[in-house]
Order: structure tokens, then C-alpha cells, then sequence
């Protein structure tokens, strides 16, 4: 592996919230399923998720250099189901930084070019998990997931 983060990633739902606005408080996520695969060549991180909720699985992800200035799409590859995503659709454009081994940020912005979200992935020490904390625009932490390293390389499929 060539970066620590290298590998397949699983969402873990029993520790894993999202924002409810109708209590203003974290409440449990709702998605059914997430795996993450990155896989790094040289400052360039290639990101593929899949995303499962209420029956739909999307497939979607981008190759992004840390640190540089342009930004890059965030796109669907594939979708199973029925969604009002479609393949090659692009749904945001994506900047990455590299603070350091064990952590990283990623930069969301709409299609429409207004600020979407901030993106920390934090890697336990032991390299085994690592927590992502997302901060909508308005500076609401929508997201706290953890995700569970998983056996076996990543298998690039899409990017």
C-alpha cells in the first residue's frame, strides 16, 4: 500500500449519525450500506463509494490531487435502481488536502458553485478506523460516521 488510507472501508451504522433538523440534534444514520475504496498514486487520491439507501445503490466517486487548485467532479457511475441520479451525471466538484498521514479534507461545492460541505477523515491510531466529520456550509455537523477497514486491496472499478 502506498498510503495509509490504501484500502476498503465499511460505514459502521451502529456508531454512525446524521443531523436531524426536526430535533436539532445527531439521530442514528439512515443509510443502509456504505463501502469506501481509496486508493492513492502519488499526491493523487482516487475515491470510489457506494452508497446504499432504501433500495438504491449508487456508485459514485472522482480522482482528486492534494492541494491543487482545480477543481474536479464528483460523479455517478453507476446507479441500481430507481434514482433521479444518472451515469456520468456529475453531482458536485471536489477539492483535497493533505494535512498530514493521518488526515484528510475534502472541499465540496455545488453544481450552482456555492459552498456544499467540509469533509475531515481522521485515521485511528491504529489504522483500522477512521471517523468522518462533515460541516455543511452553515457550519451544522450533518455527518459523524465511522468507517472499519475491511481484508484485501482495493479494486478500482470506476476511476
Amino acid at each position: 500500500m502506498s498510503d495509509v488510507f490504501d484500502g476498503v472501508w465499511e460505514m459502521n451504522r451502529d456508531v454512525s449519525t446524521r443531523y436531524d433538523p426536526a430535533t436539532g440534534g445527531q439521530v442514528p444514520e439512515t443509510i443502509e450500506r456504505q463501502v469506501i475504496r481509496l486508493k492513492h498514486e502519488g499526491d493523487v487520491q482516487h475515491y470510489e463509494v457506494d452508497v446504499t439507501e432504501d433500495g438504491v445503490t449508487l456508485h459514485m466517486g472522482y480522482s482528486a490531487p492534494f492541494g491543487d487548485p482545480e477543481w474536479v467532479p464528483y460523479t455517478v457511475y453507476a446507479v441500481e435502481g430507481e434514482s433521479d441520479l444518472s451515469v456520468g451525471q456529475v453531482t458536485a466538484h471536489v477539492l483535497q488536502v493533505k494535512v498530514d498521514d493521518r488526515t484528510h479534507y475534502r472541499v465540496v461545492r455545488s453544481m450552482d458553485g456555492s459552498a456544499q460541505y467540509v469533509m475531515e477523515r481522521r485515521l485511528a491510531d491504529d489504522q483500522q478506523s477512521y471517523v468522518a466529520y462533515i460541516m455543511a456550509a452553515d457550519g451544522t455537523l450533518s455527518i459523524a460516521k465511522v468507517f472499519e477497514r475491511q481484508a484485501g486491496e482495493p479494486t478500482m472499478r470506476y476511476v
